[in-house]
Order: C-alpha cells, then structure tokens, then sequence
C-alpha cells in the first residue's frame, strides 16, 4: 500500500497439458510449475481424459478420486492433501472423461517453484493426482508391462496471482 492507495497484484493465467503419454500404477500425477513470482494459486481446473487397457477387467476401469497433495512422495509425506471421491466407471471404450474444478481443494499459498532439478522436487506445491483401482496393477501385459492405459488428455489450468504492481 502506497498512502492510502490499495496496489493491486497482477494475475497470470497457466496451462499444461500431457496427450499421448500412458500410467502404469494406481496413482499418477501432474505437476503446473508456477511462475517464478508466485505469491498465490487462486484458482485450478483440470480436464482429464483417459483409456484403460483391454487387459483391465470392467470392473477396476475406474477413476476412484482426484485430488491434490503436496509432496510427490505419497500421501504419507504430504501435509496438505484433500481429494473429491469419483468412483467414475469407464464407459464402452473404456474412457473415462472428466471436467473438474479442484480450486477448493488448493492451499493457495502452496506455490513452491521448481527448477526442473530431478533431486529438487518442491513439497509446497499443488500436485494434482489421479488414483485408480490398486488392481489395475494384477493386468500389465506384454511387451509393454508397465502401460495400464493411455492418457490421452490432461490438462491443467491455473491462476496465478503473481508479485508484479500494475
């Protein structure tokens, strides 16, 4: 505040997105760098769209919640997680396809940089996880026994207020 004149921070707006990679386990997760300048994340909303592999039977092809956590090492690590329970089935082709908000889910100040550095994964941050049945990994097939299903999209959106005066 300069005299009596609230200064207003600026907001940056963004987006990451997988298409054509694959999951291999039970839980995966995807990480939105925030900008260098972050001061908070005020808003997340994810797109996610996934197809499970023939080899999984029916009834694990299933998207059980997705959530948010702070620390990549699991849950038992993490200070701040908080999930919305799904339990979503796939439909006849075996996607799943979901639009959600996760803004309530977020610790705002959870806005932790990353260099890129393997050795250096932040723990204040928002990683975003999918979880589904712990089954899916009785059904790895060959040649590829670490491919459950395809991800065919996943995107994240994310507003950032950022340390920037207008």
């Amino acid at each position: 505040m300069i005299g009596n004149k609230v200064q207003p921070y600026t907001y940056t707006l963004k987006t990451a997105a997988v298409a054509g990679g694959y999951f291999c386990g039970n839980k995966f997760y995807l990480y939105l760098t925030p900008p260098e300048n972050a001061l908070s994340l005020e808003n997340l909303k994810t797109h996610i769209r996934i197809k499970f592999n023939t080899s999984v039977p029916v009834a694990f092809r299933k998207v059980l919640r997705v959530g948010i956590q702070n620390a990549l090492d699991g849950l038992e690590y993490s200070t701040h997680k908080r999930s919305i329970e799904l339990n979503v089935a796939a439909d006849a082709n075996r996607i799943v396809d979901l639009k959600l908000d996760l803004s309530s889910l977020i610790k705002k100040s959870n806005v932790e940089f990353w260099s890129g550095n393997a050795s250096d994964y932040p723990n204040l941050t928002n990683y975003i996880f999918i979880e589904v049945p712990i089954e899916v990994y009785d059904y790895w097939v060959a040649p590829d026994y670490n491919r459950t299903g395809d991800i065919q999209l996943w995107k994240a959106d994310g507003l950032f207020t950022i340390n920037e005066i207008r």
